[in-house]
């Protein structure tokens, strides 16, 4: 009878251990806290490793029953050190009369950095580096999983140490397209092992090409898009105000090309000074970007609003959704809007190509262009049918295309292939 039992009994979890920098409030954190939540929990024992610091994301984790690691042990410390050193170093932003003025970097600027960079990982950015991976090494020694996702660039380093600490069936999901200040030793452990992870996802096609100009071969990279949970997004009743509300969603850095959009908006309120922009999120930019909305004589026009609880909140209060980004992997706020039937304004840089179908969901602008920015901004205003159907149209698509269960579904196939490859 004993043998009868076993025969129909369910097989065992496979043990899962998803990788992540922080848990922090942003794109990617997101998407492993979602991930790990969709998941079918008959199927995989799911918990999360954080390598430098828990965030809001790690107790939303737990109120689902998710067990979160790291971000908070001893060996945790030198992974905090080695991202504020690196911040330290890639710094983007030049002091003008005591405030801090983000633009773009000159070429001398940029040769310094290198610089920096390169002397910096000779002395103390790779030690700290290289304690994270062992603070990861030790955890996966302890805890045995069967898989080990490891997602983002800064990340890389626990994939030697799953290998290392014998876990075969590996995989890694780059977000974005910026690399790493690694020493050549560094980088060519990482390829090698890269070169040997069971699956490595690309979340865009742009982000596939960066992957293939780091070492790696297309065939070897499976594209899985970003997901979000569609079954959130509310119904939102239209406004009917008559004001034309323009809403933008992000960290306030450099790379989200915030200045970029006021200068748009100063154009903008000269031939619609009706329209209105919400300016929704926190970063170390805010001091100079309220600076600059005075400065343009935006006061009235533009409200920052600063960090908030629910995004709903915010997609309630904006007609069209504008993403004037410098450089992207495959931003999460944009498939926020439109699973909330916002039409989608934004650059046409990284994976965003793959998220906003051009005159169809959105209107796509060249990086930079101010001027390209404003009269896109312009021509929907003029069309509120238009914003409409556009609205629609991008709902359906981030349901068919982009929702959490069926993007999940994918991941969880790609699992088990990696799992019966590793043996």
């Amino acid at each position: 009878m004993n043998g009868t039992a076993s025969t129909g009994s369910a097989p065992p979890r496979l043990k899962l251990t998803l990788v992540t920098p922080t848990l922090q409030f942003g794109g990617a954190e997101q998407q492993v806290a979602l991930l790990a939540a969709t998941l079918d929990q008959t199927r995989f024992d799911v918990s999360v490793y954080c390598l430098h610091d828990r965030g809001p994301f790690a107790a939303e984790l737990a109120r689902a029953g998710i067990r979160v690691r790291g971000g908070w042990a001893p060996l945790a410390w030198p992974g905090r050190a080695y991202r504020a050193f690196k911040r330290w170093l890639l710094r983007d932003h030049a002091r003008e009369g005591g405030v801090v003025v983000a633009r773009p970097a000159t070429a001398a600027e940029t040769a310094a950095t290198s610089g920096r960079l390169k002397s910096a990982n000779d002395l103390a950015a790779e030690i700290l580096y290289d304690l994270t991976a062992i603070g990861a090494w030790w955890s996966f020694v302890w805890h045995r999983p069967d898989i080990v996702h490891v997602f983002q660039t800064s990340a890389k380093m626990a994939l030697v140490a799953a290998r290392l600490a014998g876990t075969r069936a590996t995989c890694y999901t780059e977000v974005c397209l910026t690399g790493d200040s690694l020493n050549p030793t560094q980088e060519r452990i990482l390829i090698w092992c890269l070169r040997r992870t069971r699956c490595v996802i690309a979340m865009s096609e742009a982000i596939r090409s960066h992957l293939v100009r780091g070492g790696l071969t297309a065939a070897d990279i499976v594209l899985v898009p970003t997901m979000i949970d569609c079954r959130t997004a509310s119904a939102l009743a239209p406004r009917h105000d008559g004001t034309p509300r323009l809403g933008v969603v992000g960290r306030l850095v450099q790379g989200k090309g915030h200045s970029v959009l006021l200068e748009g908006m100063e154009m903008v309120c000269r031939s619609r000074p009706d329209a209105s922009l919400l300016v929704a999120g926190d970063g170390p930019l805010r001091a100079a970007l309220e600076a600059e909305v005075l400065q343009r004589g935006l006061a009235g026009k533009v409200r920052m609003m600063g960090e908030f609880g629910d995004i709903r909140e915010v997609m309630g209060l904006i007609d069209v959704f504008v993403l004037p980004s410098l450089s992207e992997g495959m931003p999460v706020s944009i498939l926020e809007a439109m699973a909330h039937g916002k039409a989608v304004i934004a650059s046409r840089v990284g994976g965003i190509p793959d998220e906003v179908d051009d005159g169809e969901t959105g209107l796509l602008v060249p990086p930079w262009d101010v001027a390209a920015l404003a009269q896109a901004i312009l021509d929907l205003l003029r069309e509120p049918q238009r914003i409409a159907r556009m609205g629609a149209a991008g709902k359906l698509r981030a349901e068919e295309r982009f929702d959490a269960r069926a993007v999940t579904r994918r991941v969880e196939e790609l699992y088990r292939q990696a799992r019966d490859e590793a043996h």
